[in-house]
């Protein structure tokens, strides 16, 4: 296997010449959301997805990136904030990884929020974790070895 792309992912690539998955890492930075839009929308494009695949992909991993840039980790952070995140295709499903060494935090333990009865009540904050269980097929968590690692599985 070898890898293409810019400066910012590698897509791993099998003898053949398809795409097999995705590998980037994130600074804890709102900025780095564009990376990671560009690079789920490289995958998407080498994965031939169709576009509802590609716009749930791509949400969920917004929503549970931007859970770990925002809230994962206390003040000062430590020395090693980075988000390492994996996607790939196997077995007729989109499989995702989000890791980071934030404090431990299991979305899946959370019961879903509920939403206001108007959009005037709508509060910043709380709704990704319900964005992101509509939107996967199978979500689970771990705290491993030091890391939070969010498993998503969207079925194609």
């Amino acid at each position: 296997m070898h890898g293409y792309g810019n400066d910012d992912w590698a897509i791993a690539m099998t003898a053949q010449g398809e795409s097999s998955g995705i590998e980037l890492q994130l600074a804890r930075s709102k900025q780095e959301l564009r990376r990671l839009a560009a690079a789920v929308e490289e995958f998407a494009s080498a994965q031939s997805l169709e576009p509802r695949v590609a716009n749930a992909l791509a949400l969920a991993l917004e929503e549970a990136v931007t859970n770990v840039v925002f809230y994962a980790f206390g003040d000062p952070p430590p020395d090693d904030d980075s988000i390492w995140l994996t996607i790939e295709c196997r077995d007729g499903s989109i499989h995702a990884v989000v890791r980071d060494r934030g404090r431990p935090f299991d979305p899946t333990a959370r019961e879903a929020p509920s939403l206001p009865d108007s959009l005037d009540d709508l509060e910043p904050g709380g709704l990704g974790i319900g964005i992101i269980r509509g939107i996967v097929d199978r979500l689970d968590y771990r705290r491993e070895d030091g890391f939070n690692r969010l498993d998503m599985e969207i079925a194609l």
